[in-house]
C-alpha cells in the first residue's frame, strides 16, 4: 500500500486538491453540510432537484414513468429528459439519500466531478506521454479541474459527466490514431458520450476530428485513410447510440427544436476583444451567467507556454499549423455568432453562454504545458519577449476598460499582475525549481479564481 501511495501520489494529488479547494469554498461560504446556507441556486434549485428527486423515484416506485409520465403537464413522454437530465451513472448517488438530504448528495457529485476530471487528465497526459512531467502534469490536471468552466458551471451537474470524462476519451482517441486496431474502445466510449448527455456530446463531437488531425501530427501518423476511420468511427457511435439519440431529436423537433435560429447575424458579438478579461482572476459577475463572454479562465502561464510551443523548433509546422487552426476555429466560436450557434446545434443559448469552453480550456492546457515542458536551457528570447509585450498591453487594455467591462475589477486586475510578473520570472529560474513554482502558481491562480 505505501508503494502505491509513493509510486502515485502525483496522481491522488491530481484527484484530491481540486476536490478539497471545493470543499474549503463551500466550507468558507457555510453551505450544506457545513451550514445552513443551500447549493440550490438558479436552475439547480428550480429544477434539476425535481429532476433528480424524479429519478430516484422512478428507479425505485415507478419505473414506467421513465418513458412516460402523468406529472408531466397533463400527461406526456419523458424519455427526452431523461437524455438530458438524468442518464449519468453518476446519479445513482442519489439512491442512497432521502428526500431531505439531496441537496447533500448533490454536494457530494459536485466534489467528486472536481476530482475525477482533475484524475482524467492526469490518466490522459501520463499514458500519452505528451506530458512527462510530475509536476505539470499535476498543474494541468488542477487547472483543468478548476477551469472557468468548471467554475461557472459548478452547479449544472447535468453536464458536467461528458466534460469530466472528455480526456479520458481523448485519449482513446490518441491510441485509435496511434493504432488503428485500437478503434473499439473509442467507438464504444464516444457512444457512452453521447447517450449520457448529448448536448455536450455534440459539442465534442465538433472537436473530435481537430482532435484527431493534431494527434496524427504529433505522433507523426497522418494521412487521409486514418482520419477517414476515425471519422467512420464516431458516425458508428452515433449509430450506436441512436436508441437515445432519435426519440431525443424527435421530441425536439415537436418542441424546443421549433426555436431554432433561422435568420444568422453574421456579426461578431459586442466588445470581442473583452473576451482577453476572462484570463484574469475572479473576472465573473451575475450578467455573465446570463450573457457574458466565454469563461475559459486558465493560468496566464498556460498562455505563455502557448507562445513557447510555437516558437520551439522541436515542434514541425504540420503540428504547429493544425494547433493554430484549433484555436482560430475556437477563438472563433468565442466572437463570431454563426459559429457560436454552430457549437450549440444553432440555438442561442439562454444564461450559461458558451458552453463549449471546456474544449479549448483543454486544448490550450495540453499544448501550454508541453510548451513549457520544452523549453531549452537556452531561453527563447524571441517568444519570451512577446509572451511579455501581449501581457503588458492586455493589462494597460483591462486598465483603460474597467469603467466598461463590469466583470473585472482593480483589485483582479493587481491580482492578474502579480501572477503574470510571477509567470515571467519563472523562466530565468532552474529547470530543478521552475516545475514545482509553475504547478504552485497554477493552483493559487485557479484556486483564487474559483
Amino acid at each position: 500500500m505505501v508503494n502505491f501511495l509513493k509510486k502515485n501520489k502525483f496522481s491522488i494529488a491530481s484527484f484530491f486538491v481540486p476536490l478539497l479547494v471545493v470543499v474549503a469554498y463551500y466550507a468558507s461560504r457555510q453551505m450544506s453540510p457545513f451550514g445552513h446556507s443551500s447549493i440550490l441556486t438558479v436552475d439547480l434549485g428550480q429544477q434539476y432537484i425535481d429532476m433528480f428527486s424524479g429519478f430516484k423515484h422512478s428507479l425505485l416506485q415507478n419505473p414506467n414513468s421513465i418513458f412516460y409520465s402523468f406529472t408531466k403537464n397533463f400527461g406526456g413522454e419523458m424519455f427526452s429528459e431523461w437524455a438530458y437530465y438524468l442518464l449519468s451513472p453518476l446519479n445513482v448517488v442519489f439512491l442512497f439519500f432521502n428526500q431531505e438530504n439531496l441537496p447533500i448528495a448533490i454536494f457530494l457529485l459536485v466534489i467528486l466531478r472536481a476530482g475525477i476530471s482533475g484524475l482524467m487528465v492526469d490518466l490522459f497526459l501520463r499514458k500519452t506521454k505528451l506530458v512527462i512531467n510530475d509536476w505539470l502534469i499535476f498543474a494541468a490536471s488542477i487547472t483543468y479541474a478548476l477551469s472557468g468552466w468548471f467554475t461557472a458551471n459548478q452547479v449544472n451537474l447535468l453536464w458536467q459527466d461528458d466534460v469530466i470524462f472528455y480526456p479520458l476519451l481523448l485519449l482513446l482517441l490518441y491510441k485509435f490514431v496511434e493504432n488503428q486496431k485500437k478503434f473499439l474502445p473509442f467507438i464504444l466510449f464516444f457512444s457512452f458520450i453521447l447517450i449520457d448527455n448529448f448536448y455536450i456530446g455534440y459539442m465534442i463531437g465538433l472537436s473530435l476530428p481537430l482532435w484527431a488531425l493534431w494527434f496524427a501530427s504529433f505522433v507523426k501518423k497522418m494521412s487521409v485513410k486514418r482520419i477517414a476511420i476515425v471519422l467512420i468511427s464516431m458516425v458508428g457511435s452515433i449509430l450506436i447510440s441512436a436508441v437515445v439519440l432519435i426519440p431525443t431529436a424527435y421530441q425536439l423537433l415537436l418542441g424546443k427544436g421549433q426555436d431554432t435560429v433561422k435568420n444568422i447575424d453574421w456579426h461578431l458579438i459586442e466588445n470581442p476583444l473583452y473576451t482577453f478579461f476572462k484570463l484574469i482572476p475572479g473576472s465573473f459577475n451575475f450578467d455573465e451567467m446570463q450573457h457574458g463572454f466565454a469563461n475559459w479562465f486558465v493560468p496566464i502561464i498556460i498562455l505563455f507556454g502557448v507562445i513557447a510551443f510555437f516558437f520551439n523548433e522541436t515542434f514541425s509546422k504540420r503540428t504547429k499549423i493544425i494547433s493554430l487552426l484549433f484555436l482560430v476555429f475556437y477563438g472563433a466560436s468565442f466572437v463570431w455568432n454563426p459559429m457560436i450557434l454552430l457549437q450549440h446545434m444553432l440555438q442561442m443559448p439562454v444564461w450559461y453562454p458558451y458552453r463549449f469552453s471546456f474544449i479549448p480550456i483543454l486544448f490550450l492546457i495540453v499544448l501550454g504545458f508541453i510548451g513549457l515542458q520544452s523549453i531549452r536551457s537556452k531561453m527563447q528570447w524571441f517568444g519570451l519577449g512577446l509572451s511579455a509585450t501581449l501581457f503588458a498591453i492586455l493589462v494597460i487594455f483591462a486598465k483603460n476598460s474597467l469603467k466598461q467591462a463590469t466583470f473585472i475589477n482593480q483589485n483582479d486586475l493587481e491580482v492578474f499582475f502579480i501572477f503574470g510578473l510571477a509567470s515571467l520570472a519563472l523562466f530565468f529560474v532552474r529547470k530543478k525549481y521552475r516545475y514545482f513554482l509553475v504547478a504552485a502558481i497554477s493552483l493559487i491562480s485557479v484556486s483564487l479564481n474559483f
